[in-house]
């Protein structure tokens, strides 16, 4: 056995030194196994040093080319075998080649995840006495590996982690809580002020960065401030403007385009400034194209899309772009910014009125996706749009309890919620149950629902396409449980108001997506206060603007609120006019897929409106 790991290891020795580079580059794995078979007979004398070096080179350079494939366990292998191979005093002697072996390592190590091997070697390091931009990689690995969820995670305050860094790259920042929250008031006046000024040829005169120095901060920025999302949200600002401010200040770098989306964000969410807020997020597009580096391009654009455009752009025209942001998140690696972009453009596709047999197919294929990439936040939230999905199609026996066998809603409604994610999915949940409880009539679940987190809701979900959910499916709620709760008829009015002066005002701002939501809204205001025949018009043109802009699902609830309203105008007695909004809600209704709300639509009319 020792004979031929020995011969293994002479044939190898023979294909390095006789390959060429193009040669050995397509037969590296093979020669680095070969090698690798006997390590004792690599040799170790000072004068045969060079041939040692190309065989760690081999070994490094096999473990990279392993990662590209995905094959991480066996990269590791190969990283860790040019670690041993390393003389004793490689700092030294072999400094650059030997932080890249350890950081290749480190981040190979992350992936898997070994998480004790990572730190091990991201410590190794970070504890060498050379200068900090040359750690930034190791550092980077850290910040990200904080949040992977393993146990006994060593990376155990990654904020910390961050203020130190960059108080090291001279970004430095106030050390109390206080002296931050008041830096970012301060921070976003001198913003808000300058911002009038602002066109979109102030940005492109911004030269493009060569600087290192600028490029770590900017990149140390960044995922700063991830972990504030997650850890201090109140922070979040924080990080955003001072990346912000080092564009303006030093030059575009790689993680300027984020930066600048992420601005628009804040700008749109603090002031509701959405003109502004959709020229930074354009102007963020149209750096990724000035830039000839990688940068992180589809987080850039799942923010603009997600949270800024829908604001002043037709959400029918946003959707189609998601697909492509997802293609680019896979291929570059930005798996989370690819799920992101599933996630959102679904999202959007289901207000702006997409069929409900095409949602849920899509729900089902998004959701493989998600579970292939081990991404449970994100499966979890599309399992419950699919099991939403199946209740308005009548394939489940719910109407508004999300269950089945993906999914339950229990779980997530009934437990205390830990972390933004959870967070975001009890919201998430109840916004889609609020929409199920309009459409099938069950307006008092979804008035409880929004009574009662409404205010979380708009907070925690600020910005984001989802707040429509909530404010235009739960305004209705509202208004129609006040017609029947008599006892909680204030309380779901003040709520119900609370929508419509947000639709309104956001209306006002030029917001193409809301106009048919405010007037549904306004209508039911005037049918509440006894006005009909304003609502009776009201209505009509909630109806044609929801045509209009095709919202089928909202123009088939106009239809049918107004035939209630007809209804009940004509003292409970046949009315045609009531009759014929019925009948235009079910055509629609059977358009939109919602073949549950069909059946029983239909069973109401024989029931009681004939």
């Amino acid at each position: 056995q020792d004979k031929l790991s020995e011969l293994r290891y002479r044939v190898g020795e023979v294909l390095l030194s006789v390959f060429s580079k193009d040669e050995l580059e397509s037969k590296m794995f093979t020669v680095a196994s070969l090698l690798n078979s006997r390590l004792d007979l690599v040799p170790s004398q000072q004068h045969k040093a060079e041939r040692r070096k190309r065989i760690v080179s081999l070994n490094y350079k096999a473990g990279v080319k392993a990662m590209t494939c995905s094959a991480f366990a066996s990269a590791l292998a190969y990283l860790q075998t040019a670690m041993k191979l390393l003389p004793p005093d490689h700092w030294h002697t072999d400094f650059q080649l030997s932080m890249d072996i350890y950081s290749t390592a480190a981040e190979c190590a992350s992936i898997i995840p070994k998480t004790e091997l990572m730190h091990k070697y991201c410590t190794t390091i970070i504890h060498l006495d050379c200068p900090v931009l040359k750690k930034m990689r190791a550092y980077h690995i850290l910040m990200d590996a904080s949040s992977v969820q393993v146990t006994n995670n060593p990376v155990k305050n990654p904020v910390k982690l961050g203020f130190d860094v960059l108080s090291q790259l001279e970004c430095k920042f106030p050390k109390t809580n206080g002296g931050r929250t008041f830096n970012i008031l301060t921070n976003l006046i001198k913003i808000k002020m300058q911002s009038s000024k602002w066109t979109k040829e102030t940005f492109r005169k911004i030269p493009v960065s060569k600087n290192s120095t600028d490029a770590a901060v900017t990149k140390m920025l960044d995922k700063f401030s991830t972990e504030l999302y997650f850890a201090n949200p109140d922070l979040l600002p924080m990080g955003i403007i001072r990346n912000f401010q080092l564009t303006m200040k030093v030059g575009i770098t790689a993680y300027s385009p984020p930066a600048f989306s992420a601005m628009g964000f804040i700008i749109a969410a603090v002031f509701g400034d959405y003109k502004t807020a959709e020229m930074l997020g354009e102007v963020a597009v149209e750096m990724l194209d000035r830039l000839d580096m990688q940068a992180p391009e589809s987080r850039t654009r799942v923010v603009s899309y997600c949270l800024i455009f829908h604001w002043q752009q037709p959400m029918t025209k946003i959707t189609d772009m998601f697909q492509p942001v997802y293609r680019t998140g896979m291929a570059t690696g930005d798996v989370e910014s690819a799920m992101f972009a599933l996630l959102f453009g679904f999202e959007m596709s289901f207000i702006s009125g997409e069929r409900v047999d095409v949602l849920e197919q899509r729900a089902l294929s998004n959701s493989k996706i998600m579970k292939d990439m081990q991404k449970k936040n994100f499966y979890d939230m599309m399992d419950m749009y699919w099991e939403a999905m199946r209740n308005l199609q009548g394939v489940s026996m719910h109407t508004t309890t999300i269950v089945g066998e993906s999914f339950d809603e229990a779980a997530i409604l009934t437990n205390e919620t830990k972390g933004k994610n959870e967070m975001f999915l009890k919201l998430t949940t109840l916004g889609v149950k609020v929409v199920l409880a309009s459409i099938f009539s069950e307006y008092q679940t979804g008035a409880d629902i929004l009574t009662d987190q409404f205010d979380v809701a708009m907070k925690q979900l600020l910005g984001h396409c989802r707040v429509y959910l909530w404010t235009s499916f739960g305004g209705i709620c509202c208004y129609a449980a006040a017609h029947q709760q008599s006892s909680k008829r204030h309380k779901y009015l003040k709520v119900a108001r609370k929508c419509r002066k947000l639709l309104k005002q956001w209306s006002s701002q030029g917001n193409p997506n809301c106009p048919h939501m405010v007037k549904m809204l306004d209508a039911e205001e005037y049918w509440y206060r006894g006005k009909t025949t304003k609502a009776i018009t009201t209505y009509h043109h909630a109806v044609e603007l929801s045509k209009e802009n095709k919202f089928t699902q909202y123009q088939a609830l106009a239809n049918e609120r107004l035939g209630m309203l007809l209804y009940e105008c004509n003292g409970g007695r046949d009315s045609s006019a009531a009759i014929l909004c019925f009948n235009e809600a079910l055509q629609l209704y059977e358009e939109w897929g919602a073949t549950k709300k069909v059946e029983q639509l239909q069973a109401q009319l024989r029931h009681t409106y004939l």
